[in-house]
């Protein structure tokens, strides 16, 4: 597959689990995809579909999640870092006649040291994930427990009173 394309196989396998997921007996023909009378089961829970979240700060990859993503994962980013980036997803799903409230919005500060500040401002951008992520693994169970549960009382329990 010529990496030009990648972008263009992506959003027909999308289009097409999107299909099976929704139907009963389902077709479907594309450039990459071709199938007559498939069935597929289970189907995703409540009748809702399965989200697709797309990562990424490029322009493509910031219009994937404004035309046909559920959910953006920005990583590496503080929330100064992330406004631009939402606010350039907003534009492009208003342009698309879509809600931005359709969009979950998630970041991953990765390995840049957070605040609790921090979390509020993610907040205020609209996002509603953040995901953290442990450096320096501990040797012992209870050394990971100590540090998950201080991760806890540092981040989880200030942003259930935002």
């Amino acid at each position: 597959m010529p990496w030009e394309r990648r972008a263009h196989r992506v959003r027909e396998y999308i289009e097409a689990m999107r299909a099976l997921w929704a139907g009963d007996v389902v077709s479907y023909s594309g450039e990459f995809v071709n199938f007559h009378g498939a069935q597929s089961y289970p189907k995703p829970a409540n009748g809702k579909r399965v989200p697709v979240w797309f990562g990424g700060e490029s322009g493509p990859a910031l219009r994937r999640v404004a035309e046909y993503g559920d959910g953006w994962i920005g990583f590496n980013l503080l929330p100064d870092e992330a406004a631009p980036k939402i606010k350039r997803i907003h534009e492009l799903m208003k342009h698309n006649g879509r809600n931005p409230a359709e969009v979950e919005l998630g970041v991953s500060p990765y390995g840049k040291p957070i605040t609790r500040d921090d979390l509020k401002r993610y907040r205020d951008l609209g996002v509603e994930e953040v995901t953290l992520v442990l450096f320096d693994l501990p040797h012992t169970e209870r050394d990971l427990v100590t540090r998950l549960e201080q991760m806890a009382r540092d981040y989880v329990e200030p942003a259930l009173k935002l």
